[in-house]
């Protein structure tokens, strides 16, 4: 005798499983991609105060940065050719970098917060076993919170077309966002991989995050860095991301580390083989950890 599964009780309004369609056996990307930013943004709009907390905090890090800008000094004549004060220029270098720091924090801490999520709830082998895209699913989450980190950047823009940034550098400055933001998700989910291996790792993450923003230029201009360590920081595609988006802050008064069209270039070819190299080793994890048994993961 068999057994019936009442299939309408898997669905939830968060979440509805019979409307993903399948491929053959497998779920589709764009389907597990759309049905996870769905219920992200549920969880989002269903906790109304944590998300307007949320962009509150956004503006006292405004409020911050200005009052950084007051105590700080950095030699700024060699990359730097406006005749702005010192003030203008190093809130406009902290503010213009805020905005790719707080998108590219998403980018890298959500692939690993899904998965320490599932983890708590005892839902990732659930998640590792049904024949959905893993790929389209934590790249579902990344875009549900860059939606939400998105409306927490206005005070940023706000605040640097105060300062000087032309309206007209704003689509630039955009573009650069929303590439850049590929190869930091690729980032996230190789630093992802190490919580499927390892479990609590949310040290050694916090570590390789603070360290690729410093090594980027996210806090401090990477002209001013040794020359070794400037190599090091081009074979990173966001270091470049950083420069271009100063570049369009300043309007156009930034020396960038090499000339605009060649950083654009190297943003948008590199940018792609990092998230499918990230890509790749992701699955590889997955079929690894399959290997040694679910109790892995």
């Amino acid at each position: 005798m068999g057994l019936k599964t009442n299939t309408e009780s898997l669905s939830s309004p968060e979440f509805n499983l019979t409307s993903i369609s399948v491929i053959g056996n497998q779920v589709s990307f764009i389907s597990t991609l759309l049905a996870t930013m769905k219920r992200e943004l549920l969880y989002y709009w269903r906790y109304k105060f944590n998300l307007v907390s949320g962009i509150f905090n956004n503006l006292i890090y405004v409020f911050t940065f200005a009052v950084l800008a007051v105590g700080l000094n950095f030699r700024s004549s060699s990359f730097i050719t406006n005749n702005a004060s010192s003030f203008d220029n190093i809130s406009l270098f902290l503010l213009s970098g805020a905005l790719l720091i707080f998108l590219s924090s998403a980018a890298l801490w959500d692939p690993i917060n899904t998965i320490n999520n599932e983890l708590y709830n005892g839902t990732l082998e659930y998640v590792f076993s049904t024949p959905s895209s893993r790929t389209g699913y934590f790249t579902g989450a990344i875009l549900a919170t860059l939606i939400i980190q998105s409306i927490g950047l206005l005070p940023f823009f706000v605040a640097i077309i105060f300062i000087g940034t032309s309206i007209s550098n704003l689509i630039p400055i955009i573009l650069v966002l929303l590439i850049s933001m590929v190869g930091f998700v690729g980032i996230g989910m190789m630093i992802s991989t190490t919580a499927i291996l390892w479990k609590r790792t949310t040290a050694i993450v916090q570590l390789i995050s603070m360290a690729l923003q410093f090594l980027v230029g996210g806090f401090i201009p990477v002209q001013s860095f040794p020359v070794y360590l400037q190599w090091i920081s081009f074979l990173f595609p966001q270091t470049f991301a950083y420069d271009l988006i100063r570049y369009y802050a300043f309007n156009g008064t930034w020396v960038t580390l090499a000339p605009p069209i060649y950083e654009w270039l190297i943003l948008i070819v590199s940018t792609p083989i990092y998230f499918i190299f990230s890509k790749s080793l992701f699955l590889k994890t997955e079929k690894y950890a399959k290997r040694q048994g679910l109790h892995l993961l």
